[in-house]
Order: C-alpha cells, then sequence, then structure tokens
C-alpha cells in the first residue's frame, strides 16, 4: 500500500512544481551552465518525478517477487534464489 502512496504523492508533488507560482518563479532572464534557468527547473521536476516512478516501479517488482519467493518451491524451482538474481539485478 505504501508504494501506491509514493506515487500518488509524486503526481501530487509534480502538479504542485509544475503550478504558476513555481514555473514563474523561475521564468528569469538567468541561466545555469548556458540553460535558461525555466528550460534547467522544468528538466529537473521532469527528472526528479521519472526517476521515482521508475524506483517505485522497481520496488514494487521486488517486492512482488519477495513475496513469491516466501511461499517456497513452486514447480521444483526455489524462489528464493529467483528473488536474489532479481534483487542483485541479474534477471
Amino acid at each position: 500500500m505504501a508504494l501506491k502512496e509514493l506515487v500518488v504523492a509524486l503526481f501530487v508533488l509534480g502538479a504542485v512544481l509544475l503550478s504558476w507560482p513555481f514555473l514563474t518563479m523561475f521564468n528569469v532572464s538567468r541561466a545555469v551552465l548556458g540553460i535558461a534557468l525555466l528550460v534547467f527547473y522544468l528538466f529537473r521536476v521532469w527528472a526528479a518525478i521519472t526517476g521515482g516512478r521508475a524506483i517505485s516501479g522497481h520496488l514494487q517488482q521486488a517486492l512482488e517477487v519477495a513475496s513469491v519467493a516466501q511461499a517456497g518451491e513452486v514447480d521444483g524451482i526455489r524462489l528464493e534464489l529467483a528473488a536474489l538474481h532479481f534483487v542483485v539485478g541479474e534477471r
């Protein structure tokens, strides 16, 4: 249930950070690393939301594999080993 709340929180945070008051705050004639501040801000917000969603999706898959692994053997395959490979990154 906590992961669903994380996704909702990411959506609300994105909506707030992309609202009019925040966008006007960064709509000034300054540059960061040669990029307009507003464009830099939009990219950073997009990257943070996308990264957070990717991490929550990965956590969801890992939790599903771990919950199946606790059930024991299925079709003669030790699911704990499969869960370990998933968490380490070997699929």
